[in-house]
């Protein structure tokens, strides 16, 4: 007879192996870049909401009617105009887009990088290492600034 000894063994075991760290688990340094972007967009929208549903089809309809009153016919060419160039709009918005994610990506990984230099810098100092990753730092930037100015 074990009276539960075996059972206790084997939780044991299997809590073990369940507290071996995950290589799905996310960096600190994603949870800060996500956490940046998400609070940036949280306030962009407090600050623009009301547009959206208040003052943007106000301002169109009230342009289009002045628009008639003052030109008559020929104000049918301007809305025209900007009819024809709403999917122009649409294409450089999802452009924009692409390019924004580009931007957080290398936000991203210059976060992880200056997160990893950060955490193990006494290894780096007692293996004489700063230029190399100082080297590594600077290229993640140098490619963080090349996709903003872009």
């Amino acid at each position: 007879m074990s009276f539960g000894r075996k059972k206790k063994a084997e939780k044991a075991e299997d809590n073990n192996k369940e507290a071996t760290p995950d290589e799905s688990q996310v960096t600190s340094g994603a949870i800060i870049n996500l956490m940046a972007v998400d609070s940036f967009k949280v306030a962009e929208i407090c600050a623009y909401l009301h547009f959206l549903w208040a003052e943007t089809p106000v301002q169109v309809v009230l342009a289009v009617v002045l628009l008639y009153r003052i030109m008559g016919y020929s104000s049918i060419a301007g809305i025209g105009t900007m009819a024809f160039l709403l999917p122009i709009n649409l294409v450089i918005s999802k452009r924009f887009a692409q390019i924004q994610k580009l931007i957080l990506a290398a936000t991203d990984k210059r976060i992880h990088t200056t997160n990893e230099v950060m955490t193990n810098i006494r290894i780096i100092k007692y293996f004489a290492w700063e230029q190399r990753f100082m080297d590594t730092v600077n290229e993640t930037r140098t490619v963080e600034l090349r996709r903003l100015r872009r």
